[in-house]
């Protein structure tokens, strides 16, 4: 990174959604039993876009058998002025600033919480389960380093 900005504000645009895998499973399913929730949360770099890639997942969970998940990517285009200055070439990656990821992953968590909307609303015994509000700072705890290859 050239120089490390705390204000530094980066432009950028959401540029793709991609739902990358959607199951029900209703044999597992058990109305009366208690739901776990788990959920993760990837990055991505694209070079060649000048592109980031946020990558949500939830299992919605009875112990340790899924009975329902949903994982979903959002894809970023960062404006060449502002890529620039996340690059690091010494260590051949993109830093992205702690707030920044952070801010990605709340439009991305956003954006999988109205697909599950989507895809379960016409679902009776599945259209109560919605992603609860997460915090992503919990998750994003630091600054997120991506290896260009």
């Amino acid at each position: 990174m050239k120089k490390k900005d705390e204000n530094l504000s980066i432009e950028f645009q959401l540029a793709g959604i991609n739902t990358e895998q959607f199951a029900i499973l209703e044999e597992i399913y058990q109305p009366e039993s208690e739901v776990n929730i788990n959920v993760s949360l990837q990055f991505s770099v694209h070079p060649q876009k000048k592109g980031i890639g946020v990558h949500f997942g939830i299992q919605f969970k009875h112990g340790k058998e899924v009975f329902l998940l949903l994982k979903t990517a959002c894809f970023f285009e960062v404006k060449s002025d502002n890529w620039i200055v996340l690059l690091n070439d010494k260590k051949k990656a993109i830093i992205l600033p702690k707030d920044f990821a952070s801010h990605l992953s709340v439009i991305t968590v956003g954006t999988t919480r109205g697909i599950l909307y989507e895809k379960l609303k016409e679902e009776p015994s599945f259209d109560q389960f919605i992603l609860p509000t997460i915090n992503v700072s919990r998750i994003v705890e630091e600054d997120v380093v991506l290896e260009i290859k």
